[in-house]
């Protein structure tokens, strides 16, 4: 879905005025100026929306809600509603809605970070749940701190979790995570640390590691938020001092409590709003690409599906954004819409990019199945194997080189087929599609993203092949 992209370019000078205007994927080439539109804000009011929206999400979150009651799903579309009409013009709207379901990047100024955007409600549905949304934040060029990662390989991809050895949820989000990054078999080393996880080993970490997962308590600590490890805090200034000649993270998921909370300069034009958004900055402004976290204090329930369901979609091919709008989805799904547990996470950073670990599996098939004439011997062997899955992917591949062998495999394991293009991971149907081309086999018109019914036809005419 990430083929539709839009820009929301926000600034909010002086005098309580918004300047706001559109940027479609190709706007450099559609035109040399681009107009925008400026109109009047209440900042008291959207003060008091926001912190309506955050209070009401508060209680969904303590457990509130109960099956069938839809009343902070009634309450927030309002609010929401409210937030959309005071934000976006209306002369912009029908652009916005003509992106719905790509991507849609939010730029925006440190001034701005504690709005709930995520939660603007255009009468249709919440902008998280019809866009990949990333946030992209203007600060100061004085306030970057480092360069930018390269990608390392093989990733390293670090794990902390249940830090302080007293959430065995985390614990267990920890290791599903560490289990896909092993069962997916990318081009990545895992490194899980739990229990009594203390604060050098975090930032030792930090310097080592491409991905940073941390499941654990986040608490305020002043005006700044703060991760709990088995020996004290590392708060967000911390972070940032620590960071060096060696970049950061490319991307970072704090799972935890309130991790990418605001503070109260999120509201004032004063200097320093850089540190808005706190621990978010600090990461950000240290080398990481994309910050994931949550906007308030998580069940552990909640947050283990999110994070193994992020981190799957993640390295199944998956962009960052789609990886979350995903989450979101699954939530939903999980505990019902009506119980807002999905609304809780948000993003920094574009969230069309892929971060390139799940697609190197692909890649490995495709460059397989290119050498696979000096791998006869391994194909013929491979035909006898107990998983259809590997019997099938042997028959293909022999298919390919014209051998006859692996025919009566090919009618007998042909589910696999089936199973790939509609597994849940994008990885699996990328794989499924490429068995299609190599076998000749018309595809029906299906689409992995494509409509339910009109992928469910598309199965069916594959199925009879």
């Amino acid at each position: 879905m990430d083929q539709k992209k839009i820009t929301l370019h926000v600034i909010s000078p002086e005098n309580d005025l918004l300047r706001v205007t559109t940027f479609g994927a190709q706007a450099l080439a559609e035109s040399t100026i681009k107009t925008y539109e400026e109109f009047q804000i209440n900042r008291a009011y959207l003060k008091s929306k926001t912190s309506e929206i955050l209070g009401l999400l508060r209680r969904a979150a303590a457990g509130g809600y109960s099956s069938g009651d839809t009343r902070f799903l009634d309450q927030m579309k309002e609010l929401g509603g409210d937030l959309y009409r005071e934000l976006i013009p209306a002369s912009l709207r029908a652009k916005l809605d003509e992106a719905a379901g790509g991507g849609l990047c939010l730029s925006i100024e440190g001034n701005m970070v504690n709005i709930p955007w995520e939660l603007l409600y255009d009468g249709i549905g919440f902008f998280c749940r019809r866009y990949h949304l990333g946030r992209i934040v203007s600060i100061p060029p004085s306030a970057r701190k480092a360069q930018k990662k390269q990608i390392s390989n093989p990733v390293t991809f670090l794990s902390v979790s249940d830090p302080e050895g007293n959430l065995p949820g985390a614990f267990r989000e920890g290791l599903g995570v560490r289990d896909l990054v092993l069962d997916l078999d990318v081009s990545a080393v895992p490194v899980f640390l739990a229990k009594h996880v203390k604060v050098s080993d975090l930032l030792e970490g930090l310097r080592r590691c491409d991905v940073l997962h941390f499941a654990g308590h986040v608490e305020g600590e002043g005006k700044e938020t703060s991760l709990c490890l088995a020996d004290g805090r590392c708060s967000a200034a911390r972070i940032e001092q620590f960071a060096g000649r060696h970049p950061f993270p490319l991307l970072v998921m704090l799972n935890g409590c309130s991790s990418s909370r605001s503070s109260s300069k999120s509201f004032s034009l004063e200097e320093g709003h850089a540190r808005a958004f706190d621990l978010a900055s600090s990461f950000l402004l240290s080398g990481a690409r994309h910050f994931v976290g949550t906007l308030w204090d998580v069940r552990d329930v909640v947050a283990a599906q999110a994070g193994v369901a992020f981190f799957r979609g993640l390295l199944s091919g998956m962009s960052v954004g789609a990886a979350l709008w995903n989450v979101r989805e699954e939530l939903a799904g999980t505990f019902g819409e009506p119980s807002m547990l999905w609304a809780g996470y948000l993003l920094y950073g574009d969230p069309g990019v892929t971060i390139g670990i799940g697609s190197r599996m692909a890649d490995r098939f495709i460059k397989e199945m290119g050498q696979a004439e000096s791998r006869i011997e391994t194909y013929l062997q491979a035909l006898g194997s107990t998983e259809a899955r590997e019997r099938f992917v042997a028959a293909c591949a022999l298919h390919q080189l014209g051998r006859s062998e692996g025919r009566s495999v090919l009618d007998q394991d042909f589910q696999v087929l089936i199973d790939l293009l509609e597994s849940p991971s994008l990885l699996n149907r990328r794989q499924g599609i490429l068995i299609l081309q190599v076998l000749d086999i018309p595809d029906g018109g299906y689409r992995a993203d494509g409509d339910p019914e009109a992928r469910a036809a598309a199965i069916e005419v594959i199925g009879r092949r």
